[in-house]
């Protein structure tokens, strides 16, 4: 049978069809709209449950123009984030960070980018490297400036995650590697969805802490973030091997130091590692009276490496029983086993759950007391044998410190960025 429709059935499947496009136009341009910018008070770290929930980890939470402190002269756009993340358990968290994105016109396939992991600045909230109000009072963020506006130069976008609980609510789970690699991945799908022109090939690169964590964020990636192209990992005198980097400062620092600081954050994350484990059972009674401090003040000669807080003790008389050698406390010998825990120690020995077999860069300074060469030596000795010594680059630099081997191998990392992201 023969069906003749009327010229007003004609307009009206018209007129539906149009709408029907109509809609799913809107539809898609409603998901692919900008997150919405967040508010310019201190409320921005802390966004409601309600925006927590639901979702994906990476989703922007909501954003908002940077400060001047984080403003590069390479950069087009400089934004502070609050993104989703999850931590070890599988909860939602708000997780914040900076994204940097550089001027001119995005090649096909979009900006690569490069992931920062930044070193330790402390696990206060105030210590958040998105939050600085100025490259001074921000020297633990603001000495690598140089580096990300030549990384920007080159084409490259820059984000940078606070990681959990640094800034937002929570506590920030110091070198504990799998949350910290979680929220390096997530703030690059987040980026994504800040600006459309930012692709899917990623570096993870970092320093000190950062170093460490983006080897854990390279193992992590492929199950993580699998619509994301990580071309590499480079690690800049990653924390490594930290029972044996106790035992070396204690043996080698007699008097107090400042990085006794450090050492004050490191017993706190054994408790993170072993939650057997309590910091006052650990720590000496005289330091554990200042360990609301790690709380509330910041990495620096006028926080916890200072003579009024934890820089005040020999690296040793940290922790209870030390008898200028060694430790007698069962308690204090098991929080040193913790802290080569895979949890944080970023060897893949005996660590199933820690390899890696793309692309690796590591590099390191000779005289670095803070993370000493002999240790960065083994855990490159390691890798390569887990991962296969081919994809291993790796480069220390003689005369240089802890905190000058990011400025000492820039030539060679960013050969090796423009080598791995034009596979």
């Amino acid at each position: 049978m023969k069906v003749i429709r009327s010229t007003q059935t004609h307009r009206a499947v018209a007129l539906a069809a149009t709408a029907a496009v109509l809609s799913l136009s809107l539809v898609s341009s409603a998901s692919a709209a900008t997150p919405p910018v967040g508010p310019s008070t201190a409320s921005f770290y802390a966004p409601a449950a309600s925006k927590i929930k639901g979702g994906k980890h990476g989703d922007v939470i909501w954003y908002r123009t940077a400060q001047a402190a984080l403003s590069l002269t390479n950069a087009s756009r400089v934004m502070n984030v609050v993104y989703k993340s999850q931590d070890l358990k599988g909860k939602n968290i708000p997780v914040s960070g900076t994204v940097w994105i550089p001027k001119g016109t995005a090649p096909t396939g979009g900006w690569p980018v490069i992931s920062w992991g930044h070193g330790t600045t402390g696990s206060a909230d105030i210590c958040a490297p998105s939050r600085i109000a100025n490259t001074v009072s921000g020297s633990y963020t603001s000495y690598v400036f140089p580096q990300i506006n030549a990384w920007l130069a080159a084409g490259y976008a820059v984000t940078m995650s606070d990681y959990e609980g640094l800034g937002t609510p929570g506590v920030h789970h110091w070198l504990i590697g799998h949350s910290e690699g979680r929220g390096i991945i997530d703030i690059v799908t987040a980026a994504k969805k800040l600006d459309t022109h930012v692709g899917t090939k990623w570096i993870a690169a970092g320093h000190s802490q950062g170093g460490q964590s983006v080897l854990f964020a390279a193992a992590d990636a492929a199950k993580w973030a699998p619509s994301l192209q990580l071309k590499g990992v480079a690690a800049y005198a990653p924390a490594n091997h930290m029972k044996t980097t106790v035992i070396f400062a204690t043996a080698a620092i007699k008097t107090p130091n400042g990085l006794s600081g450090l050492g004050a954050l490191l017993l706190r994350t054994a408790t993170f590692a072993d939650p057997t484990l309590k910091l006052v059972d650990i720590m000496n009674p005289a330091a554990y009276a200042l360990a609301g401090q790690l709380e509330t003040k910041c990495l620096g000669t006028d926080g916890l490496s200072s003579p009024s807080s934890f820089g005040q003790f020999v690296p040793g008389d940290l922790m209870k029983t030390w008898t200028g050698s060694t430790w007698t406390s069962p308690k204090v010998l098991k929080g040193l086993n913790a802290l080569d825990s895979p949890a944080i120690n970023p060897s893949p020995k005996n660590n199933p759950n820690l390899v890696y077999t793309g692309p690796k860069l590591i590099m390191q300074g000779s005289i670095d007391s803070t993370v000493p060469a002999f240790t960065t030596q083994a855990l490159r000795d390691e890798i390569s044998t887990a991962d296969g010594a081919s994809t291993l680059t790796y480069h220390e630099y003689a005369g240089i410190d802890h905190g000058g081997v990011v400025a000492a191998g820039e030539a060679d990392a960013i050969a090796w960025f423009a080598a791995r992201f034009a596979k």
